[in-house]
């Protein structure tokens, strides 16, 4: 069973600017990724799968104009590219609307799929370090996913965190 908690998380100027430069980066990707589809949907017919697009994206982050792609975890920029590939599925599927391009001047948000953890009472997120939280309950189970939102209109961070715990046992006596 996954159960959700949302936290609101404090960066220093370091990891305030890291976070920035992964809300960038997953928003070039998204944007990016989703015009190209865009073409090739219109030559043939049919788009990219999120393969294709993830070895495009290796090969993309080794080229010159886009190193700057290399600086945030590739985790996020792979989620990314999740994201984009489950937005046309919902959309071929009648349960979405067309994916949108992503703008800077609304909700950023990124999502970590692996490797955080709680340490120091604090979030341990990849290439940021350890982020001061406010950790209301307690956590019992393993981090499945972190997503970090910011909304347009002020600076602060806050994080939902997926949590898969054990079933809970119902005593049928």
């Amino acid at each position: 069973m996954l159960d959700v908690l949302n936290v609101r998380i404090y960066t220093n100027k370091e990891q305030g600017i890291a976070l920035a430069k992964s809300f960038g980066c997953s928003r070039f990707v998204w944007n990016y990724y989703l015009s190209k589809t865009n073409n090739q949907y219109q030559e043939t017919g049919k788009g990219l799968s999120y393969c294709d697009m993830a070895k495009e994206l290796t090969q993309l982050k080794k080229l010159p104009d886009y190193k700057w792609l290399q600086e945030v975890t590739a985790a996020t920029l792979q989620q990314t590219l999740k994201n984009l590939e489950s937005a046309f599925k919902n959309f071929f599927s009648k349960r979405a609307r067309f994916p949108k391009f992503k703008s800077k001047h609304k909700k950023q948000s990124i999502r970590y799929p692996e490797s955080c953890s709680i340490k120091n009472g604090g979030l341990k997120l990849p290439k940021l370090g350890i982020v001061k939280a406010s950790i209301s309950k307690s956590i019992n189970g393993k981090i499945k996913s972190v997503t970090v939102s910011q909304t347009n209109t002020d600076s602060r961070h806050s994080v939902s965190l997926t949590v898969r715990v054990s079933k809970l046992g119902l005593n049928t006596d």
